[in-house]
Parts: C-alpha cells; sequence; structure tokens
C-alpha cells in the first residue's frame, strides 16, 4: 500500500530512485554554495541537514524513502554525500557517451 501521494517528488542516483516525501524549500542562495561555488542543481551541499541545491535556491529534505526501502528521516542514513549530483549520470558514463565515435 502507498501511504504518500504516488508518485510525489523524487530523483535518482547510481540507478536507484529517492523519493522525497517532505522537504522546505530555501531560497536564501548566498550560503548554497559547495567549495565557494553555488551547487548545479541536484547537487548535495550538506548531509546534516540534508540539503539539495535546486534551480532557485535549495531545499532540505527532512523525509524521504530510498526504492524498495522504508521512509525515514534520520539525517545519517539517507548516504549521500556532499558534492554528489542527483538525477545525472556520474561523470565517467557522460565521457564514455561523448567519447564515442560520431556517423558519418
Amino acid at each position: 500500500a502507498v501511504t504518500h501521494p504516488y508518485p510525489g517528488a523524487f530523483t535518482e542516483l547510481n540507478g536507484k530512485r529517492l523519493f522525497i516525501w517532505r522537504a522546505t524549500p530555501l531560497h536564501n542562495t548566498a550560503a548554497a554554495t559547495v567549495n565557494g561555488a553555488q551547487g548545479m542543481p541536484g547537487e548535495v551541499l550538506s548531509e546534516k541537514p540534508l540539503r539539495i541545491q535546486t534551480g532557485h535556491g535549495s531545499v532540505e529534505i527532512t523525509h524521504w524513502q530510498w526504492q524498495g526501502a522504508t521512509e525515514d528521516s534520520n539525517v545519517t542514513l539517507h548516504g549521500l554525500r556532499r558534492g554528489q549530483v542527483l538525477g545525472h549520470a556520474p561523470a565517467s558514463d557522460t565521457a564514455i557517451i561523448s567519447a564515442a565515435p560520431k556517423s558519418a
């Protein structure tokens, strides 16, 4: 049984879906930085609290659920790391795709 409005908000990382059940938008983009620069959309800005860069500021995710797991709100169990980018292929995959020969 699904207890939340399905599908809700979700993203993927390494082929695994992350459902976002509760988040708070943060419009203060001055603090939304990684290594002194604003993050790209989907980038994990901090682990505690779990903050993700969006196109307009960031969101603090307070309740989430990995596909096949139970819902959680414990900030130490999400497994995400600062600098990871949700919803994008890993850089190595991108390099392989862009290095493919072009058809004539």
